[in-house]
């Protein structure tokens, strides 16, 4: 995902108040119509003088399918079938030149709104800290919502309760020119991100700071643009509930069942509205929700947040606001007009009364003061507006907005609107709110226009300043670092390819203990007759040696083993995984101790009288002597039971070899430049590269380690390899056999001869005494385990080594380069610069300065242009 930053907002000082308008002469006129080329300092003399002259009422004709009865003032409002909107109902009322004048005034609003927003995209917080812009605030319930939706000709979430759990940012604008593309509406909608949802965090008082929300860099997300106005409702209820999801991923959201589970009750991160239709009114503003005294899940923490959230945006001095108040509630116990007050706001609000047909007679009175300016005063005394919205059972009869505003008309022609309160018409009606909006949010541009003006200079000023105290940069950081990585990648593939190296002599050392280790690991059988009391011989072949150290004098007799196993059942042994892989070894780790230490799990070790109860309890054959290769199977798989923690301390050995190989690499090609970010971020691209690669020859070895363990599977001829197996257990069995046949006639005191000479009458024996040998099919039996362990183990070796050589060593030389010229963006001179300077936090400082030098300059030619026609 990109990412837009932005430097943290600079908060305001709370009592900071916008100055007035100066006042500007009036617009001219000619003939009847206004110039289209009026400059901007001309058009906002119109602004001013709006202020001041009542704007004209709107009249409307009344359908002939009025509903009998309009419902309790609601806050819901159905989308319009695209129809004009304020505009052509206004035209029925304004004469021909001040109908010429609104739309300049638009004209301009477009160019000035559109160059605010311009400015707010770039993220120059610091310089910019408030810029002009309109926010709705109000109550629940107070049809703070119904006002959005009827301005900006859009319908919003819907729910019981509380609906807007984020900040809205709506941006509306008409759509100008000719021709079918300019007669559509669109809608694009972004997820700002500026907070991190941290449940542990915690600021206590500190106004400036959100509990259980951490400040961060702006993060934007594109979530959809739409064509449909039907889909607006509820892309922005799906828009919503990415938002207060903070876990879940966004676009997760954009289609799909719609779910009504949150995970955070509000959020100060913003869904953001840019709207294009014909007849909207040029307005950029914040819908935040609604204030609240008390969280009916009783979640207290959020009562506080709301507030925090609200409080911050009505304390920036350039704000301008829209306080909503239902008109059959008093005002006085309005939240959010004490958080406006609190906040030494109320010279910048405009008012709006919602639901005035729910004034009763008590009240009439204490309206008409408010329009009056006598109470509940704000930014002037025509600073309070009325207005009427559909109610549900309204809604539901599916009207359209065009219905809506005929249907407010004629509800502001009756009653006390029409008489006692008449005299204050142009502040009755969607129409007329929207247009003072639109009016006073140009007016607070224009005003504010050369002050930012003079900040972007300034600023920029400031910044070449300090960008000259910096050294001259080298003449290509982006060369050096490419050289660079050419120097590291060579250093490293000498390793990788040549023979004779330290790290190959090494790495082969590794591989041939691994290979002894196998050997040594390899099952013993003892060979002597069980139940046998006289002290006997243990002779094995040399492959079946038993690793215990014989320290006794040359021709004396060994003792033998007694340890015994327990029987196997005929069901396959459950195979031990491949588990915990080793974590590939950091470069920045120590060097490694490399141990050769046998498994702690010892090999498998069996007498004759095991492997007979082994096969006789797996037999289901009513025949004699029979061989149960299911059993046979088992004592495979017991066999290669240490393998599952030999292989993995074979791959961690590997794994630090290499660590250590490519840990002196960089120390060697990079010895200049070990004070450098280069050293390190080289380090750590190469540490992720190597720990990826380790990894997937980690997944692969383990796979080839459970196909080993799971069954016994070979199409080597395993009759062939098993006969010379066999004929030693066979050979050395008779050996056994023999030394027992004498040890047994020594013990009856018999004479017999010395050791050395009882083979030479061992022929005599087997054609006598010992001609049968009733342990001869356990004897036989064992050698297809022995010998499948040999065809494995070398078979598991070789697989390894390929893995590691194919997988690791030659990815290592496909890959580096590519890696280290992405990771440490060759590409980007600026960004070497930073890897190659001694000082790290300075040269990002010099950085950070020429990006916003950039911006700078950008800003400073939309204000430029702004000035050029205001003429200032």
């Amino acid at each position: 995902m990109s990412r837009m930053t932005r430097s943290r907002v600079k908060e305001e000082p709370i009592d900071e108040q916008v100055p007035s308008a100066p006042a500007i002469p009036a617009m001219p006129v000619a003939n009847g119509t206004a110039s289209r080329a009026v400059s901007i300092s001309s058009m906002s003399a119109h602004v001013v003088d709006s202020r001041q002259t009542p704007l004209p009422s709107t009249t409307h004709t009344t359908p002939a399918h009025e509903p009998h009865q309009l419902q309790s003032s609601g806050d819901t409002t159905v989308p319009d079938q695209d129809t004009e909107m304020a505009d052509t109902e206004r035209s029925q009322t304004f004469d021909v030149a001040e109908g010429d004048a609104m739309l300049g005034l638009a004209q301009h609003s477009h160019q000035l709104i559109h160059a605010i927003q311009n400015l707010d995209a770039l993220g120059i917080d610091a310089t910019l800290p408030s810029l002009p812009r309109f926010i709705v605030v109000g109550d629940q319930s107070t049809g703070k919502s119904s006002i959005v939706e009827a301005i900006c000709d859009i319908t919003v979430p819907r729910d019981q309760g509380t609906c807007t759990r984020c900040p809205f940012q709506i941006t509306t604008s008409a759509v100008r020119g000719s021709g079918p593309a300019s007669a559509g509406w669109s809608c694009t909608i972004t997820l700002q991100y500026r907070y991190i949802y941290n449940p542990d965090a915690r600021h206590g008082r500190n106004r400036n700071e959100l509990d259980r929300w951490t400040e961060q860099e702006l993060y934007v997300e594109p979530f959809i643009t739409i064509e449909d106005k039907g889909q607006l409702e509820d892309m922005l209820r799906r828009a919503q509930h990415a938002i207060v999801n903070p876990s879940r991923n966004p676009r997760d959201f954009r289609s799909g069942p719609h779910s009504d589970r949150i995970e955070v009750g509000f959020s100060p991160n913003v869904v953001s509205l840019q709207i294009q239709g014909p007849g909207l009114s040029e307005l950029s503003f914040f819908d935040l929700p609604g204030a609240i005294n008390v969280d009916p899940n009783g979640e207290d923490h959020l009562v506080v947040l709301v507030e925090k959230l609200l409080r911050s945006y009505l304390r920036q001095p350039n704000t301008l606001i829209l306080l909503t108040c239902a008109a059959d509630q008093d005002i006085e116990n309005s939240t959010a007009f004490r958080y406006a007050k609190q906040s030494k706001a109320l010279d910048r609000c405009l008012g709006v009364l919602t639901k005035p047909d729910l004034v009763g007679p008590q009240r009439r009175h204490l309206i008409e003061d408010m329009l009056a300016g006598n109470k509940f005063v704000l930014g002037s005394t025509s600073a309070w507006f009325v207005t009427k919205q559909l109610a549900q059972e309204d809604l539901s009869q599916g009207y359209d907005r065009s219905q809506a505003r005929a249907f407010e008309a004629e509800f502001f022609r009756k009653g006390i609107w029409a008489t006692d309160l008449g005299k204050y018409a142009e502040r009755f009606g969607t129409p007329n709110l929207q247009s003072a909006v639109s009016q006073k949010l140009t007016q607070q541009i224009l005003h504010d226009l050369p002050q930012i003006l003079q900040r972007v200079e300034q600023r920029l000023s400031d910044v070449d300043v300090e960008l000259k105290g910096f050294p001259e940069k080298p003449r290509s950081a982006a060369l050096t670092v490419l050289q660079a990585c050419d120097a590291l990648t060579r250093s490293i593939e000498a390793n990788l390819r040549a023979d004779g190296t330290d790290f190959r002599t090494l790495y082969r050392r590794l591989l041939k203990t691994a290979q002894s280790q196998l050997q040594e690991l390899r099952p013993f059988v003892n060979l002597n007759t069980p139940g046998f009391q006289k002290q006997a011989i243990s002779l094995d072949s040399e492959e079946d040696s038993d690793p215990t150290p014989d320290n006794t004098p040359s021709g004396k007799r060994r003792r033998v083993d007694d340890g015994r196993v327990q029987p196997v059942p005929s069901t396959p042994v459950r195979r031990t995984p491949f588990r915990p892989r080793p974590t590939p070894t950091p470069l920045s780790a120590p060097r490694p101790n490399f141990k050769t230490d046998l498994p702690s799990t010892s090999r498998l070790k069996v007498r004759l009288d095991e492997v007979r109860e082994l096969y006789d309890n797996g037999s289901n054959s009513g025949l004699p002597d029979q061989l149960n290769p299911r059993v046979t199977d088992d004592l495979v798989r017991m066999s290669l039971k240490p393998w599952s923690e030999l292989v993995p301390r074979l791959m961690g050995q590997v794994s630090n070899l290499v660590s250590e190989m490519l840990k002196d690499s960089i120390d060697e090609a990079l010895a200049t430049r070990k004070r450098t970010q280069l050293f390190v971020r080289s380090t750590k691209a190469i540490d992720h590269l190597f720990e990826g690669l380790m990894t997937g020859v980690h997944e692969r070895v383990s796979n080839t380690l459970d196909c080993e363990m799971n069954r016994p599977i070979t199409y080597q001829s395993v009759k062939t390899f098993a006969e010379p197996v066999r004929a030693k257990l066979l050979q050395d069995r008779a050996t056994i056999r023999v030394n027992e046949y004498y040890d047994t006639l020594e013990s009856k005191g018999a004479k017999v001869p010395p050791t050395a000479e009882r083979m030479k009458k061992r022929v005599d024996l087997e054609n006598g005494p010992l001609r049968t040998d009733e342990w001869g099919r356990e004897v036989a039996a064992i050698a297809t385990p022995l010998t499948y362990y040999d065809i494995a183990s070398a078979r598991l070796l070789d697989s390894i080594s390929l893995m590691l050589d194919y997988n690791l060593l030659r990815g290592l030389q496909v890959e580096l380069l590519d890696t280290l010229r992405f990771e440490l963006r060759v590409t980007d001179e600026a960004y070497c610069a930073e890897l190659i300077a001694e000082d790290p936090a300075r040269e990002k400082r010099r950085r950070d300065l020429e990006v916003e030098k950039g911006k700078l300059n950008l800003a400073l030619a939309e204000l430029q242009g702004l000035r050029d026609q205001a003429g200032f």
